[in-house]
């Protein structure tokens, strides 16, 4: 049914519009009156809204190259310090060949008056350059490292850039797109050799994508050296060594005006990894939202924990980008293989710190992942866009888990037989997603959206514990959901502080789970439910010149053949952006359909046993998030800082809870829906650059403090459970230019958790030091690491060394590189790894990992260009 519409919507737009919209290479220089090159001018095209449609910086000899748009209106300026401004409007007589060639000329801004007046602006620029030549660095240091020195960004361990409160997922190279949800592989793939400077666009606008002011986009731009463009530039590297343990590398990076690709490979048994489960859900999910099937999945893909014995892991992504005047084509693909081996202690404590389960567990995971998405955007005119999206995702998993149990009734405890469950689940997810915008003038803007969603996951579970009448295969599970869906939006612009809109989706689901056991397919639940929206929203851009603002409201209608009710979601965001300081306050309201697996009796994480209830997947759970803060940043003196509060409610959220354990060790856990729970988090952080004449040091730390209630099922009793506690993180890292530099850094995590009239803690810390030398083409890097947990009353106690050592020639580099040394020594005695607290399912579970990834390997590098 749904490709007459995809078919009609494609051919019809195609043939009635004729007249395609353009965009031409401008190919400039910026130049002095006497013919001197400027180099590191900016030069910025605005269209007639002020809306940045693309940025460039001047190479050595000045040159600069950008795509113009052929509209009417649209702006070129130029900017460089010590220069006056050069506006010029663009025109049709621009645009008498397929290339711009252009000069600009800027007069020295050197002006004698008798009497100077400065009034200061105190309005946010719509770019920030950052120049990184003083900060300690080699030229094979990656962008992470780059970031890291700097005091404006925030950098945390998955991927999340953070720039004067807000989320950077755009990172572009010349004011292309190139890594789009891909931060991590940016940190690791851009060194300093490739970098002229970088970028921080506060007003980014897609060029195929049709929006007024309300849309402001921040985007981290690498002004990549002249060196560097149109030529394919990476490296290839090789180790192995110690524990039979190997790691292979190869990049290559492509960057030009109408191309922009990469493609990475990875293959080693040490656990590396350069993906992140935020940023597959972002680029793969779309609008529409994974099970909690397919969240399991991805996430045990690409989970991370260094305490494993084995950890195979192949991951291999292509990323192609190709622009024109025309159109826009986009690919992104990613394999992903690993074979990994855990082995962990859990001791399972009831609310009044009574023991009621042990085990012994030694896990494996051999998965395979196939996940793609392209887009294809298409200018018909200026004012009309077509695009369509596709993703598609294939998994599969082989798990195994062997168990030893010891329960516990009272005083006395029982060794029961080992258990062993295996699983092979397998998942595919297919989203066809084709869309028109129309811009009907400078005031109105519409757009329509057909989307169709098919996904499908196998999920069976074998159990061994030495009793014929329940080992075998225990569950055949399959679960299927095809979806339909519309949307259209109407947006008028009244002026720059005033633009309001109207969106209505409708979208239609249908969803089984079956049971596919000896060779029949029998339904064991399904459920078909509409989902209507109606959305009306107001947004603004510099009102007052500084507020920025975003809202809007919901009427939402969810209906299934049990259910049926109206719901008033709502989003809001306002903001005060300066110079150098922003305030913000930000809220939603979000309402959610229950899993469909929440309706059937299922075995999870192999050895678990979650017993569902028809009703629970016709009922909604909501939350509530709202956040309010405020940012300071001067580069000038090298300072930034900030405070924040969040909260988040969940309402009606459903939870396993702990109900018993079967004497074969399984456990049996019932869903149950929470009427009520809730976090708040308050925060501060602040990064100082000190000594900078002398010794230049930049000095970070943050401190936060969270406290919130989430309530649990012992039994049919539902019962509190306090948590609040500290966090405190501090930092120290020399950025001396000469050759010797050092890292200090400190995290603590000093949390309690109340029951009843019981406390339990859970504080763990951890701390390193590291000093790196440099010279003579040589770099090393040796660092300890202390980590100490307390445990509900139990102490664990690791530490460790690592170290790299690098020798470096134009294109070969030497190297070593150890993990977790003393494992080889045996020097600290450590005896468990990662260790930590989960309190949910109606339990208290500390999990000790008493192996971990160890490695000593000599490798080579080889790089090209």
């Amino acid at each position: 049914m749904l490709k007459i519409p995809f078919h009609l919507l494609f051919i019809g737009v195609v043939l009635a519009n004729v007249a395609y919209g353009q965009q031409f290479p401008l190919i400039g220089r910026v130049k002095t009156a006497a013919g001197i090159a400027i180099p590191g001018a900016t030069v910025t095209t605005y269209s007639a809204e002020g809306k940045i449609r693309g940025f460039a910086t001047t190479h050595n000899d000045g040159q600069f190259t950008l795509l113009l748009p052929k509209q009417s209106g649209t702006k070129v300026t130029v900017r460089s310090i010590g220069y006056r401004e050069v506006e010029l409007t663009v025109d049709d007589s621009w645009f008498t060949s397929e290339k711009i060639e252009k000069e600009f000329v800027m007069e020295p801004q050197a002006v004698v008056l008798d009497e100077v007046v400065v009034e200061r602006d105190e309005s946010e620029p719509d770019s920030v350059a950052i120049h990184i030549d003083d900060l300690g660095l080699s030229e094979t240091s990656d962008l992470k490292e780059i970031l890291s020195k700097l005091p404006e960004f925030q950098l945390d361990e998955d991927g999340i850039i953070l720039y004067r409160g807000r989320n950077i997922d755009k990172i572009t190279v010349n004011g292309r797109q190139v890594f789009v949800n891909q931060n991590k592989m940016a940190l690791q793939s851009i060194e300093k050799r490739m970098i002229d400077h970088l970028d921080v666009i506060n007003n980014y606008q897609d060029n195929f994508r049709l929006s007024f002011e309300d849309t402001k986009e921040t985007v981290l731009n690498v002004a990549a050296k002249a060196d560097f463009s149109s030529i394919l530039i990476g490296d290839v590297s090789a180790g192995y060594g110690a524990s039979n343990k190997y790691d292979a590398n190869g990049k290559a990076l492509y960057f030009s005006t109408p191309i922009n690709a990469f493609f990475i490979h990875n293959t080693n048994n040490i656990g590396g990894i350069n993906l992140e489960p935020r940023e597959i859900n972002a680029l793969f999910s779309r609008e529409q939202v994974f099970s909690d099937l397919d969240k399991e999945l991805i996430n045990g893909v690409l989970s991370q924990n260094q305490a494993r014995t084995r950890d195979f892991r192949s991951n291999t992504n292509a990323t192609v980008r190709k622009e024109t005047n025309r159109y826009r084509l986009q690919m992104v693909a990613y394999y992903l293989m690993n074979n990994r081996e855990t082995s962990s202690g859990t001791e399972n404590v009831s609310e009044d710190g009574n023991p009621l389960l042990t085990t012994q567990d030694r896990n494996t995971n051999n998965y395979r992942a196939l996940l793609h998405t392209s887009s294809f955007d298409y200018r018909l005119k200026d004012n009309s866009l077509l695009d369509y999206r596709l993703i598609t995702n294939v998994i599969r998993d082989h798990g195994h888990s062997d168990r030893r149990v010891t329960i516990f009734d009272g005083e006395n405890s029982l060794l029961m037989n080992g258990l062993s469950s295996s699983t092979q689940p397998n998942s595919h997810y297919i989203l066809n997603d084709v869309g028109y915008s129309h811009k009907f003038s400078n005031r109105w803007i519409s757009s329509i959206r057909f989307g169709h969603h098919l996904s499908g996951i196998d999920y069976p579970v074998s159990l061994d514990a030495g009793n014929p009448t329940v080992d075998g295969n225990v569950q055949d599970a399959g679960f299927n959901m095809n979806a339909l869906a519309i949307r259209a939006n109407l947006k008028f612009r009244l002026n720059g502080t005033f633009i309001p809109w109207v969106e209505y989706e409708d979208k239609h689901v249908r969803e089984a789970v079956t049971n596919r056991s000896a060779g029949n397919e029998a339904t064991l639940f399904n459920r078909d439910y509409s989902q209507r929206r109606l959305q009306l929203g107001m947004a603004g851009d510099r009102l007052l010149d500084y507020l920025n603002y975003s809202a809007n409201w919901e009427l939402l209608h969810f209906s299934t053949s049990r259910h049926t009710g109206f719901y008033f979601p709502y989003r809001f965001s306002i903001s005060v952006d300066k110079r150098l300081e922003r305030w913000y306050a930000q809220g939603s309201r979000q309402y959610f359909l229950n899993d469909i697996s929440t309706g059937v009796t299922l075995i999870r994480n192999l050895t678990d046993t979650h017993l569902g209830a028809d009703e629970l997947p016709h009922l909604t759970n909501r939350m509530d998030s709202h956040s309010l803060g405020y940012e300071y940043m001067n580069l000038f003196r090298g300072v930034s800082y900030g405070v924040s509060v969040t909260r988040q409610t969940q309402y009606n959220q459903v939870q396993p809870n702990f109900d018993r354990t079967y004497e074969n060790g399984m456990r049996l856990f019932t869903l149950r829906a929470i009427p009520h729970s809730k976090d708040t988090k308050l925060s501060v952080t602040g990064s100082k650059n000190l000594f900078s004449n002398n010794y230049p040091i930049k000095s970070d730390a943050a401190l936060s403090y969270s406290f919130g209630n989430s309530p649990s099922y012992f039994g049919q009793r539902l019962a509190d459970v306090l948590h609040r506690g500290p966090s405190v993180r501090i930092g120290l890292q020399s950025l001396n230019p000469s050759w010797f530099n050092f890292e200090v850094s400190s995290r603590a995590n000093l949390y309690t958790i109340s029951i009843n009239e019981n406390t339990f803690d859970n504080q763990s810390t951890i701390n390193t030091f590291a000093v790196k030398a440099r010279g003579r083409g040589m770099e090393t890097k040796l660092e300890f690491i202390y980590q100490l947990d307390f445990l509900y009353g139990n102490r664990f106690d690791r530490k460790n060394i690592n170290l790299t050592v690098e020798k470096r020639s134009a294109k070969v580099t030497y190297g070593f590189q150890g993990l977790n040394l003393d494992d080889f020594f045996g020097l600290f005695g450590n005896a468990a790894y990662n260790n930590y607290v989960v309190y949910n399912q109606g339990i208290n579970t500390i999990i000790t990992n008493d192996r971990a990834i160890r490695y000593a390997i000599f490798y080579i590098k080889y790089t090209f260009n």
